[in-house]
């Protein structure tokens, strides 16, 4: 299906990660009946996580308040978090902004504390494993019950919720069609000399390195060999010469994008969007080997003493109506399954085939997941990058 179908809705500009969840806008509502959850009990403290006892909490009006958040720029608008802007009017939220995982990860192991974070699937177990985090009592978020079962399974470890799922979607190849003609629909454009100089990466081993993986046909590029590693280094490095430059910013990369300097990129479909409403003619590439995906969510920094305030803040993003907020604002994707189809754009709808749960299944679509070799993986990239 073209990728121009039914799309004109889009002609509009959007910022940070926004378009990131198109294949999941419903939040998972056309997959599965959702799962059983607990009740509120926002005075709580030593409810269930998943049958696991928590520890005695002090109530909320004992609690500091001025929770702190690590997230995503573009993230903290109120829409997202409205219910908890009422129940807390004169105490928002602050920010501390992040440009990916791996900068988050490495900033709290340097230290860094915060009450909120929003990490993503190929991290969840790295940071449940660095005790880095507490489990949330789930009877304590409302629209548990609503969220997509398959996303809460990927949140939960021994037994416990670490994370609360809450926006997913597809990475692809963008690139222009006036000026791009593949050889094939396939992740390796990324590597296409044809285009020296018009080519841009994106500064992140965890996604790229499984790109690679899949361009030499490895049998696990979440967890490649040593062979396959050293195949997939060979491959960056012979084609780095034609690469302009790694970006880290989505900014960055879509001035570069916009102004012509570059014609061939790792994206989120949010650049696409962007790209589209600047008059660019752009394809967001469904490669044969398949189209990455994510899920992220939010999680709780062990020893937080905004517990209910962090709970509640969860809640608010978890709930149907911040759902669709994304859904008609960002094009984002969202878990809350209670999302109305009928309330998002029947254009939208289609395009993207979400009524369709193979649409965003293996093999079309390789949810990022847990690497057991991401040291490994980092460690080639800046080979990579140092060659």
């Amino acid at each position: 299906m073209s990728n121009e179908t039914n799309l004109s809705l889009f002609e509009r500009r959007v910022g940070r990660r926004e378009f990131l969840g198109l294949g999941a806008l419903a939040g998972g509502s056309f997959l599965l009946a959702a799962c059983g959850g607990g009740s509120s009990g926002a005075e709580g403290g030593s409810g269930s996580t998943d049958g696991v006892t928590a520890p005695m909490h002090p109530p909320i009006g004992q609690e500091p308040g001025k929770l702190q958040v690590y997230d995503y720029a573009g993230y903290e608008v109120k829409p997202l978090w409205r219910q908890y802007a009422k129940e807390h009017p004169d105490d928002p939220p602050k920010w501390k902004f992040l440009n990916s995982d791996a900068e988050a990860l490495s900033t709290t192991v340097a230290g860094y504390r915060a009450d909120v974070v929003h990490p993503c699937s190929a991290y969840f177990k790295r940071w449940v494993d660095g005790e880095l985090l507490e489990p949330f009592d789930t009877s304590l978020i409302t629209n548990f019950a609503d969220l997509n079962p398959e996303l809460v399974k990927s949140g939960q470890f021994n037994g416990k919720q670490y994370v609360i799922p809450t926006d997913w979607g597809f990475i692809s190849v963008l690139y222009r069609t006036d000026k791009v003609e593949p050889e094939e629909m396939s992740w390796s454009l990324l590597f296409d000399k044809r285009y020296d100089g018009k080519i841009t990466w994106y500064d992140n081993p965890a996604d790229m390195l499984n790109i690679g993986g899949y361009v030499i046909g490895a049998d696990d590029p979440f967890n490649m060999t040593d062979e396959e590693l050293d195949a997939v280094k060979a491959l960056f490095i012979e084609a780095k010469p034609a690469v302009r430059n790694l970006w880290n910013a989505q900014t960055d990369m879509e001035n570069d994008f916009a102004a012509g300097n570059v014609w061939i990129t790792y994206a989120w479909p949010s650049s696409w969007v962007g790209m589209k409403a600047k008059g660019l003619q752009v394809e967001y590439m469904e490669p044969k080997e398949g189209r990455l995906a994510f899920n992220c969510g939010f999680s709780l920094f062990v020893g937080t003493e905004n517990w209910h305030h962090a709970h509640q803040y969860v809640d608010a993003w978890a709930s149907p109506e911040s759902g669709l907020w994304l859904v008609n604002n960002y094009a984002y994707g969202h878990s809350n399954t209670k999302i109305d189809l009928d309330q998002v754009d029947a254009a939208l709808v289609s395009a993207f085939e979400l009524k369709d749960p193979s649409a965003i299944a293996e093999p079309k679509v390789h949810i990022l997941r847990y690497n057991p070799r991401q040291t490994d993986y980092d460690k080639v990239w800046q080979e990579i990058k140092a060659a």
